[in-house]
């Protein structure tokens, strides 16, 4: 595969995931809120699944990039391996700076379906920490396909 055909992959399936992220972010903030939404009930739940199984294949490929940052993960696109690459080192550098990072990717996931107040504050705090992460390699692929404009 070509190379602007990975940035072309990579920036389509970020911005998807980014998406995924501020829907759910805004669902669970108005729930917060006290407010009821269930005109997004449904994008909230697709949102849910699209972040699990991205959570899901980090907590795959974490535990190869922890042990040897450099090693590649099999059956990963280059580009997924520099956005694991830079979720580990963001955790490493900072591990209680979000729950995202404080908590295992599997245990993060468990807090998508949650339904108590702290652990849905946790989620969008975590959820803001992977947005955050998501735009920076959303950026590098808008910049690695367009140049620096």
């Amino acid at each position: 595969m070509s190379d602007a055909w990975q940035l072309t992959e990579s920036f389509e399936r970020t911005r998807q995931l980014l998406v995924a992220v501020n829907k759910l972010s805004i669902h669970t903030k108005l729930l917060l809120a006290g407010r009821e939404d269930r005109n997004r009930e449904e994008e909230a739940r697709e949102a849910r699944r699209v972040i699990r199984a991205f959570l899901d294949r980090l907590a795959r490929d974490l535990p190869t990039l922890e042990n040897d940052s450099t090693a590649p993960i099999t059956g990963a696109p280059e580009r997924a391996m520099a956005l694991a690459r830079r979720f580990s080192l963001a955790r490493s550098q900072a591990p209680a700076s979000s729950p995202l990072f404080s908590l295992p990717p599997n245990k993060f996931a468990v807090l998508l379906d949650s339904q108590e107040q702290d652990e849905r504050r946790m989620m969008v705090e975590g959820l803001a920490t992977l947005r955050n992460l998501l735009e920076q390699h959303h950026h590098a692929d808008s910049v690695g396909m367009l140049g620096d404009l």
